[in-house]
């Protein structure tokens, strides 16, 4: 990881120069996958427009009283797990036991589908009458991260690991996502040291920045 003032900055990938091929991007993205575990990514074609709408939307839920917002939390929620979807207030969700409960906010969504299987039933949100735009926004948003965004970045990791541009495709047929939106206070909002779910492979046993997680939860 690259220091400016001694202080870390995570890697900054043009998707566009990974779609290309472009050898100096996809050493970039190798090296970041396996050392940083994140990274951000730019000339990703997402829309700046959309993005401005979904942070509005967001930023006006996490203003409205807590009685209306913990209508959505997950004891409301009828997917499983429960855990998935839906809001969650300050200090309601520890990421590092010893650092405490955060104090942050934050409202999830997945991919709304049918069935019993994991991550799959309807999910309890705030409608257009609560939360004007941000429903509408928020899967517009997922829409092109997953139709458009991820399939390039994902076989530019297959390439970057010496494998086929197709290796993981079939992997991803009915994937699964958690696309959060996380309110942090000014000056005091928290979150505990923490690994992240996300895209990962093993072979042994002024366009606003999207960032990536490439390091699942341990297992």
């Amino acid at each position: 990881m690259n220091r400016v003032n001694g202080t870390p900055v995570l890697p900054v990938i043009s998707l566009a120069q990974l779609i290309a091929r472009k050898p100096e991007a996809l050493a970039q993205l190798h090296d970041a996958c396996v050392h940083d575990g994140f990274f951000y990514l730019v000339e990703h074609d997402l829309s700046a427009e959309l993005i401005k709408r979904y942070l509005s939307a967001a930023q006006a839920f996490f203003a409205l009283p807590e009685s209306v917002k913990q209508r959505f939390g997950h004891h409301r929620q009828l997917g499983y797990p429960r855990t998935a979807r839906g809001y969650v207030a300050a200090y309601g969700e520890t990421l590092h036991p010893d650092a405490g409960p955060d104090n942050k906010q934050h409202l999830d969504w997945g991919i709304d589908r049918c069935g019993g299987a994991p991550f799959s039933g309807p999910s309890v949100l705030p409608d257009k009458h609560v939360a004007p735009d941000l429903n509408a926004s928020a899967y517009a948003l997922q829409d092109e991260v997953m139709e458009h965004l991820f399939p390039n970045l994902r076989r530019a990791i297959a390439t970057a690991l010496a494998l086929p541009p197709h290796a993981f495709d079939a992997h991803f047929r009915r994937p699964t996502l958690i696309q959060r939106a996380s309110y942090y206070p000014a000056n005091s909002g928290t979150a505990g040291k923490h690994t992240d779910n996300g895209f990962s492979h093993r072979t042994d046993p002024a366009t606003p920045a999207a960032a990536v997680a490439t390091r699942p939860y341990p297992r």
